[in-house]
């Protein structure tokens, strides 16, 4: 019927290094990580398989990560890996979504898990980078969909847009620091009440972009030490923890964060300002 056919086998697929033999025009490799939660070296080994027969890869995910953290991760490092081993812009690509979880994530009002829809966007066209940030161009096709939606006046939606086309070049001529002082200063202008009271944008469309330039804000400051003022500090705790979780003076400040779950109830007071 000259139609073309395409495979995805699975890790353990008998034989599938024969896909060319029998007349599959294209496979990709199925990791099958996310869902088993072995270890990541997994990702690594499936790349290698996937090369070595001139298969592409398959990215999995389903519509666990949006309540669950580790899978979320998961699906980052399934990125990651594309870019790591190159198969990200050579070689067959496939996905698969359990459920809704492409549309879920893109009409998530929750910044963090929008943020996976945009580096999905990013990886179909190549362009996803490892530590990748979020981007204003997230916010300004925002601003656009309120602008349509009637959400923000046409005037002001134009205004809004180019208040983040200069942040962006701020971003690309490095300076962060610039970026987030205008970005707070985008926030200060979307929550003026003098804007409000005109009616140039909902509070439904104020919450969303406020959410977006918070987690914005958030990623460039790691660039310049902003993020955790305490790091590394001197501190005096209000009551000592029990014998078993002895401190020597500089766990609290270390950077690193506790087990979820677990009990926190000490003051530290940083002795230095």
């Amino acid at each position: 019927m000259n139609d073309k056919v395409f495979w995805i086998p699975h890790s353990w697929a008998y034989k599938m290094f024969m896909w060319k033999d029998v007349g599959v025009d294209a496979a990709a490799y199925q990791p099958n990580y996310f869902f088993g939660g072995m270890d990541s070296d997994r990702l690594e080994d499936a790349a290698n398989n996937a090369k070595r027969y001139g298969m592409g890869n398959e990215i999995e995910f389903d519509d666990g990560m949006l309540t669950d953290r580790v899978l979320r991760e998961r699906f980052i490092e399934y990125l990651d890996s594309g870019v790591r081993t190159g198969l990200m812009k050579n070689g067959f690509r496939a996905y698969y979504q359990g459920n809704n979880a492409v549309y879920n994530l893109g009409v998530s009002k929750d910044p963090s898990l929008r943020l996976m829809y945009d580096w999905l966007y990013q990886y179909l066209n190549g362009t996803y980078a490892i530590n990748s940030s979020p981007a204003p161009e997230t916010m300004t096709e925002l601003v656009r969909r309120y602008v349509a939606s009637k959400e923000i006046k046409p005037a002001f939606g134009k205004e809004l847009s180019y208040r983040l086309q200069i942040i962006n070049r701020l971003l690309d001529e490095n300076k962060p620091k610039d970026a987030v002082t205008y970005m707070q200063d985008f926030l200060a202008h979307i929550h003026d009440p003098a804007v409000q009271a005109q009616g140039l944008i909902s509070a439904s469309a104020v919450s969303v972009l406020d959410s977006y330039a918070q987690v914005l804000i958030h990623a460039w400051s790691d660039g310049w030490g902003l993020s955790n003022l305490v790091l590394g500090q001197s501190y005096t705790i209000s009551k000592p923890a029990a014998n078993n979780y002895s401190d020597s003076g500089n766990e609290l400040t270390n950077g690193q964060f506790g087990i979820d779950g677990m009990a926190k109830g000490a003051v530290v007071s940083p002795t230095t300002p």
